[in-house]
């Protein structure tokens, strides 16, 4: 018995180690090409955020309108997304994240000119404003997209949890550290500040990509990618979309929403955008603690150990924002909101990649991309204008609503995404 157990205590050591050195390479493999590029991107992004409905009223916006306008980057997300997907498909993941780069760059300077140089038009900056902000969420699906193509096929399924939870880790952090920077200079300048370093950041990122992105062997034939072959994928993984997709909806509605609830509520509560950004930084920072433990908790357990209590958190944390007036209480909801969603780091992504296959990556990411910024785009969008016709806090309420839904969604109709029959298995099979 003794000598049994020495050696089951050897095998799990090695095992261990194994799965170390795997990891460690994976990391030097990919630190320059995706880890450091999604962190400057998202420290550029996290900037921006929490001033987007700020500075829509700064222009002239109404609450309800500013919600719109800040809800256009969700909205430009989801209508690239199934482009996006053809276009990794045809020119490759490299060249698509360098050209969706370059969009933000510009986006970007339009931005700054419309937040400091019309001023004899609220109107025509507006529009600019708000163009803007739907061209930066197109750009940043070629982004995501071509980005999750690459890191899919780059980890294997035993480390693919962790690897892509550290594309959540690395996202999380720079979301810490973009709202933090941002708060600090905006003492000495104004909001455009924001843009100022979204760019730098992309650039900075842009060079990274170029000295060490290649292209992996995950392109199909060029006449598979179409809009037909997306129609084929929506058709045969309609009964995945129609259960996994939706509890993810619904996830989605709750995690993106934030973006746009969090600054409304904090300005209505009377927060300055120095306060709102602090809060908003100081809860990606906590975000970033649990990303590791997340990816071994999806390898050892499976992806819904991790988004059934992810999802709990942020559900009920939401519902409690109504309950906050201050600063510290809005900031104690909001850390533990971090936390909530940390846990739940990289789970969209590893659920898309563990369904999706070689020979219709590019489309079916696409299409995941879809699903999920149906639940991005439809929940900030909706914070606006319900916020007009109701109130604040009846629409919070309501998204915290949703949330536990998604819960109940992932704990009786989900079936684990690993042992999910995947169509294009079945039908290879059969043939």
């Amino acid at each position: 018995m003794r000598r049994l157990r020495d050696q089951v205590v050897l095998t799990s050591t090695f095992e261990s180690r194994r799965q170390i050195r795997a990891l460690t390479q994976l990391l030097r493999q990919l630190f320059l090409p995706v880890y450091g590029p999604t962190f400057l991107l998202s420290a550029g992004q996290g900037a921006v955020m929490p001033i987007l409905p700020l500075a829509a009223q700064d222009l002239g916006a109404s609450i309800a309108l500013a919600g719109i306008i800040a809800a256009l980057r969700g909205l430009g997300n989801y209508i690239f997304d199934i482009p996006a997907g053809i276009i990794v498909g045809r020119i490759g993941e490299r060249w698509s994240i360098l050209s969706s780069g370059a969009i933000l760059v510009v986006a970007c300077v339009f931005a700054i000119y419309a937040i400091t140089a019309i001023e004899s038009s609220t109107t025509t900056a507006l529009i600019c404003f708000s163009a803007v902000i739907f061209l930066m969420g197109a750009a940043s699906s070629l982004w995501q997209v071509a980005r999750l193509v690459y890191i899919a096929g780059a980890c294997s399924e035993e480390l693919r949890g962790r690897g892509i939870s550290l594309v959540g880790g690395f996202t999380r952090a720079g979301r810490f550290a973009g709202p933090v920077l941002a708060a600090f200079l905006y003492t000495f300048s104004g909001l455009e500040m924001a843009f100022v370093l979204f760019s730098i950041f992309t650039l900075v990122a842009l060079v990274l990509i170029l000295s060490s992105f290649q292209d992996t062997l995950h392109r199909v034939p060029e006449d598979t990618i179409s809009l037909r072959e997306i129609g084929v994928v929506i058709i045969n993984y309609k009964s995945i979309f129609s259960t996994v997709g939706v509890a993810v909806i619904l996830l989605a509605v709750v995690r993106h929403s934030r973006d746009v609830f969090w600054p409304l509520w904090g300005s209505q509560i009377g927060l300055s955008a120095q306060e709102i950004s602090l809060i908003m930084g100081l809860s990606f920072a906590v975000d970033t603690v649990p990303f590791y433990f997340a990816g071994i908790i999806m390898d050892k357990f499976g992806r819904r150990a991790a988004a059934i209590p992810s999802l709990l958190i942020l559900s009920v944390t939401t519902l409690g924002l109504i309950f906050t007036e201050s600063f510290s209480e809005m900031l104690i909801v909001c850390l533990i909101s971090g936390f909530g969603n940390g846990l739940g780091s990289g789970i969209v992504m590893t659920i898309g990649a563990d369904l999706s296959l070689p020979e219709n990556r590019g489309q079916f990411i696409g299409v995941w991309r879809l699903v999920s910024d149906t639940g991005q785009a439809g929940g900030s969008m909706l914070v606006g204008p319900l916020a007009a016709i109701t109130s604040l806090a009846f629409t919070v309420s309501g998204i915290g609503a949703i949330g536990l839904l998604g819960v109940l969604m992932f704990v009786f109709f989900v079936q684990e995404p690993k042992t999910i029959e995947l169509p294009s298995r079945s039908t290879d099979d059969s043939s």
